[in-house]
């Protein structure tokens, strides 16, 4: 892992770790009350290149209800995310985010999940120029690192399955729900996966 740095942001310190040794990309974490503005928009940008391709194939419709809901889950308890630019252009190319939340969807409780308030990865999205470089996978063990147990929810066809199943999630069963595709569940135990970077 790179080295740390800490820069003011206004009247908060924003703390940014390199992606990797050598790497010019930093990564920024990111709060709640950060989702607003252009960053919002951002958010919403990267969600449609990241999700209307297969499996996924959002609509634009899809894209728009997004934006709604990630202001909704911004309030949620614990809600903290992690993003990266790209050094040169400054374009939004990972973000990865999650919340404290009932083990459940919709209603539903999650298969195999046993922790009453897990950390739910919310989603994790990478820039298809970024892709392949194991950003996802960094993002993902960053996030989660000191947050277990925590799920999340994929689409059954999902690529990424293989970047949590490398990373030592367990997937512990299928949710159907009436209103949305079925989800795998995956779950990080507490001392699973490898050791943080």
């Amino acid at each position: 892992m790179g080295g740390r740095q800490v820069r003011r942001s206004g009247d908060s310190q924003v703390e940014e770790q390199r992606v990797s040794s050598g790497d010019e990309r930093l990564i920024t974490a990111f709060s709640g009350e950060d989702v607003a503005g252009a960053f919002h928009a951002e958010l919403v940008d990267l969600y449609g290149l990241s999700y209307r391709e297969p499996p996924w194939d959002e609509t634009d419709e899809d894209v728009a209800a997004y934006a709604a809901r990630i202001r909704e889950w911004a309030g949620y308890e614990g809600f903290t995310g992690l993003a990266v630019r790209d050094p040169v252009d400054g374009r939004l190319t990972g973000v990865v985010y999650g919340w404290f939340h009932p083990a459940e969807s919709g209603g539903r409780p999650l298969p195999g999940v046993e922790a009453a308030r897990p950390f739910h990865v919310g989603d994790l999205m990478v820039h298809p120029l970024a892709r392949r470089q194991g950003l996802g996978r960094h993002l993902v063990d960053r996030l989660t690192a000191d947050r277990r147990p925590a799920v999340l929810l994929t689409h059954p066809d999902s690529a990424a399955r293989r970047i949590y199943e490398a990373a030592g999630w367990r997937h512990t069963g299928e949710l159907d729900q009436p209103d949305a595709p079925t989800r795998s569940v995956f779950v990080l135990d507490p001392g699973a996966g490898p050791p943080p970077s």
